[in-house]
């Protein structure tokens, strides 16, 4: 497979080109990623080039507040208000009480 370096092109026969993302050395790291397409025919003449803007979504961000004491008896909120999921919206919230972690 591939390495995309920024702004050297890869010249493939194909015409499919397999590119990564996640947690490797040689892959997308998250955000808006341009790629550009030109052609060459068997005369060598080039098209005009196309391109496409790939957006790779990143995983959501937990963001939890909570006060830091609360007396015995009163009541409290947590906050989750300011989680965030940088290609998409976050839809669900799960909320757990763990016994045992201090």
């Amino acid at each position: 497979m591939p390495e995309f370096v920024p702004n050297q092109p890869i010249t493939d026969e194909t015409g499919i080109v397999e590119v990564t993302f996640g947690n490797t050395v040689k892959s997308l790291p998250p955000g808006t990623h341009t790629f550009q397409l030109v052609v060459v025919d068997d005369m060598g003449v080039s098209s005009d080039p196309v391109q496409a803007q790939i957006v790779i979504q990143g995983k959501p961000v937990a963001v939890l507040g909570a006060p830091e004491k609360v007396a015995v008896g009163q009541t409290f909120k947590l906050d989750a208000r300011k989680s965030n999921s940088p290609g998409g919206k976050v839809v669900k919230f799960i909320f757990t009480r763990i016994v045992g972690v201090t």
